[in-house]
């Protein structure tokens, strides 16, 4: 509707816009409300027209009353009995639906509906595309009047750009014909204003008449006329030479401005073929004659330029040769330019001038397109008949072709819009209302198949919710038998703890021996790290789940860290009865690049969950090469165990988190379900998968492949010398200190921490001066001078972190850079990079 509303400016017969609005109205009436509203419909419809008819609106008057009512009254008959056709068929559905006895639609039903459906096409269809055709005749006769009438202008207008260079040679004739014989100041001073004003005019020039006796004589005679260095010259092969001895010469002597154009003084306009034909016709005629478009002699320019001659003939002897005549050097990209932009050429018009005459290779005079195109369009539009959009156009003595129009090639629909939307929005209605009448026969089987999906979606609902409710079962029996392990896991070494603890100061109440009290505390302390193995497995898989895990990319001696876990893990082997060897490929570099510590974790992970379930056995670390290039190197390794191996159809559980191959009460063998999960993690964020092959009873083996950036040997040292030895100036205070005889300032708010903190270290013969926030710490730091400062960074009354900013904005030098030791359970390396930022040197945990 609105696309029709739009094009109301463009049909000539508002009667034809009435009706192509009014149909679909009428149909969508019939089809949706039946008889009422297609009596609703013609109701409105005729009202409209009767207050149409008073107002004066001419949709169906102005052509005469006779004309007028009798194109009324048919309109109004020919949409009734069309609406009441579509009314009858709809009510015929309807009816025949209704005696449906077993709910399905009779074939009677989908037959009326098929002709009705293809009616209601037909007729859509066909006021859209009559409607749409005669707006696009409308348009395309607008159009090309538009384009003649532009036409029109731009060739009065370029007429007028060269009739502005016609009156500046005019004024060079004028000046000869009055003064005869004048100097080179005296043509520039009366001709610049004629350039200047004319931007199309590129310069002026005067070439007299010469012949062969006076040769000599103008050129002894030029200097005085303050012209230098004149001598005739002609064209030949393109560069310019002394001319031969000719009978008649027409050089350049005066040329205004001089600057850039002293190249052409001296040039013989007869020595060269296009001037002088130009020249010639000049003579012949008396009128102003153009050059085809020609190269200057003076520059090479991109603007298509043409020169104009006009003859002064010798007025004193009208029977002789002329004085000479005046030349003009147009640029004629620029003229046509300006005669576009005052006759005011819309940006989509294409504009082709040519001199299809011309005897050069330059035939293209001007365009808007690209040259290629411009030449062969020219043609093509001359050879169509009776083109409006071709026209000639004479100046000059020369033919140019001029093809103007809009940038589409030729009228059709393509260029408009207006047809399209007419169509558009016609087809568009008539689709619907198709849509609409087919969605009447299909609503039943609709219906049909909407319960039946309906029904399949309730079952896979229910089915869904019953595997998700297993799933979140599964999941919470999975927690609470891990929450239950930890309770355990938890309670048992702070039962140890606490037990051995309560026993230890019995001891001592009963003056028991150094050994027993001993026992007690090494049970105390190894009770105390299986609860920080526990914590920190926490803390890693809470890390990882969190997506927090951060990889470091540091040079390491590979083979180094496998012999380390095997030195470290040679106690709990031996403890087990069971041997523990190494096996590394000669062939696989030592030194690599990746995150040593995360490696490193792995691997022990491994060696130890292999140790704990093999009982006087034997369990072999093999580290083979892959492949090695020069810039990286593949590698595996691999844990190979001789224990109790793992059942089959529990492989793929063990790497799930808070999951064991074996989950029964007895726990015989320990641990968190964690480890091989973190490992299995880690090993993915390096880029390899930790796998697995065992058989039951006898044993397993888990590897995983790596491939890491090769380093060297400096690379690891200079690695290690950075991490053993800092070159901060405080770090090599710290450093020369005495370690036996320390003078320590202890910042730490918490009491039991504070005496446990000061305690240790004067059993190890520090000196140990406390302080419970930063803020005493200051003070205490600013009347004595202390080795270095531990500093606990969560306190009240000013946290450590500000405490040490202060401490670093000291006055005193000594002070300003005195060691402070961060302390700290939390070591990320975002922290550590925040705490040297801060002026921390180190950090204890």
């Amino acid at each position: 509707l609105a696309s029709a509303v739009q094009t109301t400016p463009l049909i000539s017969k508002p009667e034809y816009l009435f009706i192509f609005v009014s149909v679909p109205l009428v149909i969508w009436g019939a089809v949706r409300y039946g008889l009422l509203g297609a009596v609703l419909i013609n109701a409105v419809i005729v009202a409209d027209i009767i207050v149409f008819a008073a107002l004066g609106n001419k949709t169906f008057v102005g052509v005469g009353l006779n004309t007028g009512l009798r194109n009324l009254y048919g309109y109004v008959i020919a949409i009734s009995v069309g609406t009441l056709f579509l009314a009858a068929g709809m009510e015929r559905i309807a009816a025949i639906t209704t005696r449906t006895l077993d709910g399905r639609q009779s074939e009677d039903v989908h037959r009326l509906r098929r002709t009705l459906s293809i009616i209601i096409g037909v007729i859509g269809f066909g006021v859209s595309g009559l409607a749409s055709w005669y707006t696009y005749t409308q348009l395309v006769a607008a159009d090309r009047s538009s384009t003649d009438q532009y036409r029109l202008a731009f060739e009065a207008s370029l007429r007028e750009e060269l009739g502005g260079a016609t009156d500046a040679l005019i004024a060079v004739r004028t000046l000869f014909d009055v003064h005869g014989s004048i100097s080179a100041n005296t043509f520039d001073a009366m001709i610049a204003p004629w350039v200047n004003r004319r931007p199309g005019v590129a310069a002026l020039e005067w070439a007299p008449h010469v012949e062969r006796r006076a040769r000599g004589l103008i050129e002894e005679n030029a200097e005085l006329r303050g012209v230098t260095n004149f001598a005739i010259r002609a064209l030949v092969d393109g560069e310019l030479q002394t001319s031969s001895e000719q009978d008649t010469y027409y050089p350049v002597f005066f040329v205004f401005p001089r600057s850039g154009n002293e190249k052409v003084i001296g040039f013989d306009m007869m020595s060269e073929p296009s001037r002088r034909r130009a020249l010639e016709t000049a003579l012949q005629t008396g009128n102003v004659t153009l050059t085809e478009p020609l190269e200057l002699v003076q520059a090479n320019s991109a603007v298509v330029t043409s020169l104009a001659f006009l003859a002064v003939e010798n007025r004193r002897d009208r029977t002789g040769p002329p004085l000479g005549v005046a030349i003009g050097v147009l640029r004629l990209t620029d003229m046509i330019s300006r005669a576009a932009r005052v006759a005011r050429i819309p940006l989509n018009f294409e504009i082709h001038l040519a001199d299809l005459k011309s005897e050069s290779d330059k035939k293209l005079i001007y365009s808007n397109r690209l040259a290629d195109y411009a030449i062969k369009h020219i043609r093509e539009e001359l050879e169509k008949p009776f083109n409006p959009n071709v026209s000639n156009f004479t100046f000059g003595y020369r033919d140019w072709t001029i093809v103007l129009h809009p940038s589409e090639p030729g009228f059709g629909t393509l260029l408009y819009w207006q047809p399209w939307a007419i169509f558009v929005f016609g087809s568009t209605v008539s689709i619907l209302l198709l849509i609409y009448l087919r969605s009447l026969n299909r609503t039943e089987k609709y219906i049909v198949n909407l319960v039946e999906t309906r029904t399949r979606e309730l079952e896979d609902a229910r089915a869904s919710a019953e595997n998700a409710m297993n799933r979140a079962q599964q999941a919470d029996r999975a927690k609470s038998e891990f929450i239950a392990h930890m309770s355990h896991e938890f309670r048992s070494p702070m039962t140890s703890i606490l037990g051995y603890a309560q026993l230890a100061s019995d001891s001592l109440e009963k003056d028991a021996n150094t050994e027993t009290l001993r026992s007690y505390l090494s049970t105390i302390r190894g009770a105390g790290r299986h609860v920080l193995s526990l914590i920190g497995d926490i803390l890693d898989i809470s890390k990882i789940e969190a997506g927090k895990l951060v990889l470091e990319e540091n040079p390491f001696d590979l083979h180094h860290i496998c012999e380390e876990v095997v030195s470290m893990m040679l106690v709990p082997a031996r403890a087990q009865e069971s041997t523990l060897e190494l096996d590394i490929d000669p062939k696989l570099p030592r030194h690599v690049t990746g995150d040593p510590v995360r490696l490193k974790q792995v691997l022990t992970n491994l060696v130890s969950n292999a140790i704990k379930f093999t009982k006087q056995g034997k369990v072999l670390i093999l580290v083979q090469a892959l492949d090695i290039t020069e810039d990286a190197v593949s590698f595996r390794i691999s844990v190979r165990d001789e224990g109790i191996g793992i059942a089959q159809n529990k492989l793929e559980a063990i790497f799930d988190a808070f999951t064991q191959a074996d989950t029964t009460t007895t726990r015989r063998y320990g641990g968190t379900g964690l480890g091989l999960t973190i490992c299995q993690r880690m090993v993915q964020a390096m880029g390899g998968r930790v796998q697995v092959e065992s058989q039951e009873g006898k044993g397993s083996r888990f590897w995983f492949d790596l491939t890491l950036p090769r380093s060297s040997e400096i690379d690891v040292a200079r690695q290690e010398g950075q991490t053993a030895n800092p070159d901060d100036a405080r770090s090599e205070k710290a450093e020369a200190a005495d370690p036996g005889a320390w003078n320590l300032l202890l910042v730490e708010d918490i009491e039991i921490n504070r005496i446990l903190a000061q305690k240790l270290l004067e059993a190890q013969g520090h000196t140990i001066t406390t302080a419970a926030d930063g803020q005493i710490a200051l003070d205490i730091l600013a009347g004595a001078d202390f080795d270095a400062v531990l500093m606990d960074l969560h306190m009240p009354v000013l946290d450590g972190i500000e405490a040490t900013r202060r401490i670093r904005a000291f006055d005193d030098p000594v002070k300003a850079t005195i060691p402070v030791l961060a302390l700290t359970a939390d070591i990320s390396n975002d922290n550590l990079e925040n705490f040297h930022e801060t002026g921390f040197d180190a950090y204890c945990t």
